[in-house]
């Protein structure tokens, strides 16, 4: 029976161990009145069996004339009746006592319980009345990068300024929210941030009606499991701080709109001035190598060509700031075109046809719009003839987010150009099991291993067990593959191991002026003399 000093000890399932004294218990815990009814019945319930049971006993040994064996027999059989009575009755009691305890128990865990959810909603609620502060009205733009360079949470200041819908942000690429101009100029900071710094920086933006506004940005990386990266967020703020700061300058922004112009005037003289950068030849072409890794025996050194604004190159513009308009309007074709051009011209030059005859190739980016240009290919095949460059030096890449986006388009498109003798590289890759299916359907020569699995394969073994189950499927196929991203020697170290053909990168070489380039031989002939 529980008496008012008994102490009940049990395991707290809340996580903390917990002494219930019963007589501390609220009255209105003690279980429903039926439990206490039965408790109080029973003991009279056995009282009576034990009565009954002697009274037949009684009369049988009346019936048996006094026979002593016969009483002695008849009065073990009561004494056992009554002993078996008792001890089932205080077997009854006792299960009784101890339900009626764990029914008790429940009830003021229950109780329990429901006080610390009611607690937590409420903390919950203060947590969300702030983080919809944040989501809604926060002026800085707030973003959370994962450790595969994607989008997994952004706010409304950050959606509005890229003018982008959610699904356009959360889990894409920070390339393809950017653009791949504006990542390559920021790549150096991003690899910081994912390695576990802490980055600030400013840069300038343009906006839509020519506004030039100045922005800080921090990348605040966040611990994982095991000490490690687990990713970092982004805080942008306009710091813009007067009239001044903001006025549209056409050195700086490549725009010639006035603030106070409609904007569809702003915008209408920020396309003629796109066209007018790309008529008017006022890029220059780079090269950044990318060098054989391969184990069992030397390939070629190969290079990807990348376009920049020579105000840019001056100090004179944003980095990045033109192709981001471009891509607004829709003239990304027109800008891949003169890359080509103006790359087989190069091409056709002397110390290009040597870089040619030494075996080295060059990879040209395509925007996804240009896949779906039907004159493109065309284009290509004239311009071929026309500087008499091989097409077999130049690599066309397709980015797998857009061979994924656009299948029709790009399997289409890398038909035609290998039709002109022109190689297909598919970038970025890695992320996306649908492009592996696609592959199928196309024939591809180079397979880029997208930079968040690369930089990650030293300190995590799922991404190098990615990287190396690529490269396999890669050689059953026939198909090279490219580490992008490379930064650090011991990731370079173990590249060959992993069966990866060529790396690029920072830690390999960095970006230089087309104009500078010499065949690699040459360049592995003055650093074995040196």
């Amino acid at each position: 029976m529980l008496g008012g000093a008994a102490i009940l000890s049990v395991p707290d399932l809340t996580g903390f161990p917990m002494n219930l004294n019963a007589g501390e218990i609220p009255s209105e815990t003690s279980g429903p009145a039926r439990i206490g009814l039965l408790t109080a019945v029973k003991p009279y319930i056995a009282v009576a069996a034990v009565i009954i049971t002697g009274s037949i006993l009684v009369v049988a040994i009346y019936y048996t004339l006094l026979d002593l064996a016969w009483i002695a027999f008849l009065g073990g059989i009561l004494v056992a009746s009554i002993l078996a009575m008792s001890t089932q009755a205080a077997r009854v009691e006792l299960t009784s006592t101890e339900r009626a305890a764990k029914l008790i128990l429940a009830e003021y865990l229950l109780r329990k319980a429901t006080a610390l959810r009611e607690a937590s909603e409420s903390k919950l609620a203060a947590v969300e009345e702030h983080l919809q502060y944040s989501e809604e009205m926060l002026p800085a733009m707030l973003a959370f990068v994962d450790t595969s360079t994607r989008y997994q949470y952004h706010n409304r200041s950050f959606r509005n300024w890229l003018g982008l819908p959610n699904d356009r942000i959360d889990g894409q690429h920070m390339r393809d929210v950017l653009g791949r101009t504006v990542f390559a100029e920021i790549e150096p900071y991003i690899l910081e941030a994912a390695s576990g710094r802490m980055v600030c920086y400013e840069r300038t933006q343009v906006k839509p009606d020519g506004r030039r506004v100045k922005l800080s940005v921090q990348y605040l990386p966040q611990a994982g499991s095991g000490g490690k990266s687990g990713g970092f967020h982004v805080v942008t703020t306009d710091i813009t701080t007067c009239e001044n700061d903001a006025r549209p300058e056409v050195a700086e922004v490549l725009l010639s709109a006035n603030p106070e112009e409609s904007s569809a005037a702003a915008w209408n003289k920020a396309s003629k001035r796109v066209l007018a950068a790309i008529d008017g030849d006022e890029f220059v072409l780079f090269c950044q190598r990318i060098v054989a890794v391969a184990n069992g025996g030397p390939l070629p050194a190969h290079h990807e060509v990348l376009v920049r604004l020579q105000e840019e190159e001056s100090g004179h513009a944003l980095p990045g700031a033109f192709f981001s308009l471009a891509e607004e309007y829709g003239l990304m074709p027109k800008l891949d075109r003169w890359v080509f051009e103006h790359m087989l011209q190069w091409l056709a030059s002397p110390v290009g046809a040597q870089t040619v005859l030494a075996g080295e190739m060059y990879f040209i980016n395509v925007d996804a719009e240009t896949l779906s240009d039907p004159g493109f290919p065309d284009f290509v095949e004239l311009h071929l003839r026309m500087t008499g460059a091989p097409g077999g030096a130049v690599c066309i890449e397709i980015a797998e987010a857009d061979l994924v986006q656009h299948q029709g388009d790009a399997v289409a498109f890398a038909r035609k150009i290998r039709a002109c003798g022109c190689k297909i590289a598919i970038s970025g890759f890695g992320h996306n099991r649908l492009a592996m299916r696609i592959l199928s359907l196309m024939t591809v020569d180079f397979l880029k291993i997208d930079g968040s699995i690369v930089r990650h394969v030293a300190t995590y073994p799922v991404q190098l067990g990615k990287m190396v189950a690529i490269t396999r499927i890669a050689r059953s196929i026939g198909v090279r593959t490219i580490a992008e991203m490379v930064e650090d020697p011991q990731t370079l170290n173990m590249l060959g191991d992993a069966g990866v053909d060529y790396a690029q990168g920072f830690g390999i070489a960095r970006p230089k002026p087309l104009e500078e380039v010499v065949p690699f031989s040459t360049v592995s002939a003055e650093l074995s003399t040196s």
